[in-house]
């Protein structure tokens, strides 16, 4: 235990880490900084990831990870060097792990750290290669030394992959760009998510399974009503790890789910709910997107119609798959006196084309396909001539059934 404590603070790219986690560097700066740590060596150095792969770890767009990035190295903290051939328009980035000048923490001092510059500064001190004590490392044994990690790709590496402890069946790439989609989408939702540790958050919401995440986002709402005034939320990732949601008693949530063919009262009835939940949810935006709207690049209705346009359409992606495979979609049995009054609605019919529209105004999805059988939807008043109006007063009215449940 000792050896491996002794060996853990001699990483000087452990130590870099640590650094950042106590500095005043931006929340997002050093989240993308812990996460390009992940792809590095033992001393911060070998470091040669693609955006792309930075971007599918910490679940951030491309244009984010680059700002951050060259924030850190402005700052101090990162160096950013070509690499690869000319030809290749230096299209490949170097990082190495380094210090602010004059850089000093108390606590780091106990640690054999202090003021540390990075020896990848100074050009003519090392070897290529070379392990160094003073910048932290260890110095190798000439038999059976320990030696740099040259490769350190997640895709490669056993210790950062992301299929680490997800089963037996390693995910797609697919698959985990849809968990870390959906994660970031329930993300904001938790209450001051932003002080709290997103990768302790992401590592539970990674373990859970496909219906507990699916779960998670939809009574997350329903258990932060149930406990407000009551209790102090759990941070983010306790309350995933405890899956908190299965605390609701049964009047919060559903009882039982029943399978329910694709296009019935029941199902439809679901799809709405779902919706309907979805665009309760606020609206926040990332630093970013912050600094978009200040400046006048775009303006907060369109960023925010955008990210209700894409996390609606995350909320019911999962039926909708299940529907393009013929398969049933387990639904809320709470849901089933109501969805019996649900009409039938004609394809091709007016009344059809105002409910689309109703999609349209709400940022919902719609769908690339109409059964020749026709759709269901909420009731709609006979005497109202104008559909768009009569559409509106039903999805009002379903939606203040569903809240008497």
């Amino acid at each position: 235990m000792s050896e491996n404590r002794t060996r853990k603070e001699q990483s000087r790219m452990w130590r870099w880490r640590w650094a950042i986690g106590n500095s005043d560097l931006p929340a997002t700066t050093r989240d993308v900084l812990r996460v390009l740590s992940e792809f590095m060596n033992r001393e911060g150095d070998r470091c040669f990831p693609p955006i792309g792969d930075l971007v599918e770890k910490s679940g951030r767009d491309r244009k984010t990870i680059r700002i951050h990035l060259r924030a850190a190295e402005e700052k101090g903290w990162l160096r950013v060097e070509n690499a690869g051939m000319k030809g290749q328009k230096w299209r490949q980035k170097k990082y190495v792990a380094r210090w602010p000048d004059g850089y000093s923490h108390p606590e780091l001092l106990q640690q054999g750290g202090g003021v540390m510059p990075s020896p990848y500064d100074d050009a003519g001190t090392g070897e290529v290669g070379e392990l160094r004590p003073e910048a932290g490392g260890a110095a190798p044994h000439k038999l059976g030394a320990e030696r740099p990690l040259y490769n350190n790709s997640p895709l490669t590496s056993p210790i950062n992959s992301p299929e680490r402890g997800a089963g037996e069946r390693a995910l797609t790439p697919t698959e985990r760009k849809r968990i870390n989609r959906e994660f970031e989408r329930w993300k904001p939702t938790w209450p001051r998510h932003e002080d709290y540790s997103r990768d302790e958050a992401k590592a539970e919401w990674d373990k859970l399974a496909d219906a507990d995440r699916r779960d998670c986002i939809r009574l997350t709402p329903s258990y932060l009503r149930w406990i407000e005034g009551r209790v102090k939320p759990y941070s983010p990732a306790i309350y995933l790890r405890k899956k908190a949601w299965k605390e609701l008693p049964p009047a919060s949530g559903p009882v039982a789910k029943v399978p329910a063919k694709s296009f019935s009262n029941l199902w439809m009835a679901t799809w709405l709910e779902m919706l309907l939940t979805a665009s309760n949810q606020p609206i926040r935006l990332a630093p970013i997107e912050k600094i978009m709207v200040d400046s006048g690049q775009k303006s907060f209705e369109e960023i925010s119609r955008n990210k209700l346009i894409d996390y609606c359409a995350s909320v019911v992606e999962g039926m909708l798959f299940a529907a393009r495979r013929r398969e049933p979609w387990r639904c809320s049995t709470f849901l089933e006196p109501i969805s019996e009054r649900f009409q039938w609605v004609a394809p091709d019919s007016e009344l059809l084309a105002a409910w689309k529209r109703l999609h349209e105004r709400r940022c919902w999805p719609w769908f690339s396909w109409v059964p020749p059988m026709g759709m269901r939807f909420p009731p709609v008043d006979p005497d109202e001539t104008n559909l768009d109006t009569a559409v509106e007063a039903a999805i009002t009215e379903f939606e203040t059934q569903i809240s008497k449940v």
